[in-house]
């Protein structure tokens, strides 16, 4: 099934990255925020990890064409990695610099490339897997290529022999850690597909892993939003104005989450009979439950930044482990029919994708007992708990499909938009109107 092929490749992709790049992007970004260290030498060092890294790939990619695997397209899993890597290094860069308009330009820019593209490599030229995963390639690479040109980022390269030891050592000793959180990440938000694939088959594995395409817009557009803000919380020095800034942001950023969760399932139809083959109409049914999940992965990786401004990096492995471990268990409940002899739910891609959403909503509230009690800040959980809750009821309607449930959505619809509407504008604002 194509959409399970190109799925997996990707997904293996992004297993790889923390491995290939040392996670060394989230290092530039912190060391070149601080104003003690010259960010030629922590971008250099960066760049040139990035380098030697890389050649890791050389191996790994002998080793599965010599096992046969992912059909011949090898070649796209090593340039997935190496073109989403060189990514996130340059703008993990210019975030730093605090050109946070840019910063959100360029992300919109790779948005709508990748969703002009895949329309163009799928629909127009009909080049299935290739086309899929090319899409998200090429434009990393385009949007990296606009980021080096408009930044003069050769200016900040400098020679490999000038880069001092001692600050790649620094930035090696805080990056190599986080790369088991990031494995566990990816367990949490990739063992469903796994197991939809051993107990339902390649075909239902196939339509789960369409559907997750659409959510996949939220995750980018939303990232956009949370990206143009939260950095300069790292040199915020008064903790009161921390707290406060936090607040802002993340009733900004939650109200996005919501608005886009909503608009998205009453689009629903529209956008998968845009973006799918009509093969893969039927994984309609499993976006609704998908994207409220996105929402509370979203929401749980803005807390994700808390922790990191706060230096709470074992707080981020913890809680990181138990969203695995959730996920994982959760997902031999909801998925198969029974399992060793033991009647299970049997609700295939569906139960897997209220896992996902179960696992999500459980490390949300371990995290927001944690920061509660570390760095309160107001979180407005009322608001959370009725926009939850508005959204939950058209995700039931969503997938449950009654007659005229297109007309249900839409007072919902409204509704949402009417409470979010003055955090979300705040957030407009602050990424058109910025000087920077």
């Amino acid at each position: 099934d194509m959409y399970s092929t190109a799925d997996l490749i990707t997904q293996t992709a992004k297993l790889l990255r923390p491995f290939v790049s040392l996670s060394i992007s989230e290092a530039i970004f912190r060391f070149a925020l601080d104003r003690n260290e010259d960010k030629k030498q922590v971008f250099s060092a960066g760049i040139y990890t990035y380098a030697v890294g890389s050649l890791i790939l050389v191996p790994i990619i002998l080793v599965l064409s010599l096992l046969g695997l992912f059909e011949g397209y090898v070649y796209l899993l090593a340039l997935y990695v190496l073109a989403a890597n060189i990514h996130g290094i340059c703008t993990m860069y210019i975030r730093s610099k605090d050109h946070y308009r840019f910063f959100a330009i360029q992300g919109i820019i790779n948005t709508l490339t990748m969703v002009g593209l895949n329309i163009l490599f799928l629909a127009g030229l009909e080049m299935g897997i290739e086309g899929y995963v090319l899409s998200g390639i090429v434009a990393d690479l385009i949007t990296t290529v606009i980021v080096f040109i408009k930044e003069k980022l050769w200016r900040d390269i400098i020679s490999p022999f000038k880069v001092k030891g001692d600050v790649l050592k620094k930035m090696l000793k805080f990056s190599i850690p986080i790369i088991p959180t990031h494995v566990l990440w990816w367990v949490t938000n990739v063992s469903d597909r796994y197991v939809v694939r051993y107990f339902s088959g390649d075909v239902e594995n196939g339509l789960y892993s369409a559907a997750y395409k659409i959510p996949s817009l939220l995750v980018l557009v939303c990232s956009i939003f949370i990206q143009a803000w939260n950095f300069s919380s790292v040199k915020e020095e008064n903790e009161e104005e921390r707290k406060s800034f936090f607040s802002t942001v993340f009733s900004a950023y939650s109200a996005v989450q919501f608005l886009g969760c909503s608009a998205i399932m009453l689009f629903g139809d529209v956008l998968v009979r845009i973006l799918f083959d009509p093969a893969y109409y039927s994984s309609v049914r499993f976006i609704p439950m998908l994207i409220i999940a996105t929402a509370f992965s979203s929401l749980v990786t803005f807390q994700g930044s808390v922790y990191t401004v706060n230096k709470k990096s074992m707080h981020l492995l913890y809680t990181a482990l138990i969203a695995a471990g959730a996920n994982v268990i959760l997902n031999f409940i909801f998925v198969p029919e029974s399992l060793f002899g033991v009647r299970m739910l049997g609700l295939g891609g569906l139960g897997a994708a209220i896992a996902t959403f179960l696992s999500y909503a459980i490390v949300f509230v371990v995290r927001t007992v944690n920061i509660k009690r570390d760095f309160p800040f107001d979180m407005k959980l009322p608001m959370l708990t009725v926009n939850t809750l508005i959204v939950g009821a058209q995700c039931v309607i969503a997938t449950l499909r009654p007659t005229g449930y297109i007309l249900y959505q839409i007072p919902l619809f409204i509704i949402v938009t009417a409470i979010n509407f003055k955090p979300l504008w705040t957030t407009v604002k602050k990424i058109l109107f910025s000087k920077k």
